[in-house]
């Protein structure tokens, strides 16, 4: 009986919650400055990408919220040898999720994981795409502003595995994204 009133009083507090949450979601879009890590074998050169897609955010009312988005992405690296330098180029579908803190009433800090499932890979125009895992799994840290419909935010992404194919390398994504946005609702 006792653990029926628990669980009782925990959905009704949830549910108390969730009836003075809010829910908005939007249209984002910025830059990624992206590198890879590991096993490279070369000189790397953080490589310029953009960034554009959808967000959402579910936000309770005790100053914690939980953003989702869907982004178009380009990542990928510069790769030097000896002269000649070589951009590898890598688009990705980023599902992104994470916690929101708000310390203010506009400002938030971010943590949270990052699915992102590879859309294509070029290198001098040739698809390499076969060299790197169809998934790449990362966590997000970062922080936010919300002001009225305005949104933005500085996030670092890092790859929790290798997106290499080749068990012997271990090659990961980092990097960071500057977001800018407008909520719809």
């Amino acid at each position: 009986m006792k653990n029926f009133k628990t669980v009782v009083a925990v959905v009704m507090i949830f549910c108390a919650f969730t009836a003075n949450a809010q829910f908005k979601f939007g249209l984002a879009a910025g830059v990624n400055m992206n590198s890879w890590q590991g096993d490279v074998g070369s000189s790397v050169s953080a490589k310029t990408g953009f960034h554009g897609g959808f967000m959402a955010e579910f936000k309770l009312p005790v100053k914690l919220g939980i953003e989702a988005d869907l982004l178009y992405s380009l990542k990928g690296t510069e790769l030097s040898f000896a002269s000649i330098k070589e951009n590898q180029n890598l688009a990705y579908l980023d599902l992104p999720i994470v916690g929101k803190w708000y310390m203010f009433k506009i400002a938030s800090l971010q943590l949270g994981v990052q699915y992102s499932q590879l859309l294509s890979a070029t290198s001098a125009g040739t698809s390499i795409k076969d060299q790197f895992k169809a998934a790449d799994f990362a966590y997000v840290a970062g922080v936010g502003v919300d002001v009225l419909k305005f949104h933005a935010a500085l996030r670092y992404t890092a790859s929790l595995t290798s997106i290499s194919v080749d068990s012997q390398a271990e090659i990961k994504n980092g990097g960071f994204m500057l977001t800018a946005g407008f909520w719809l609702k």
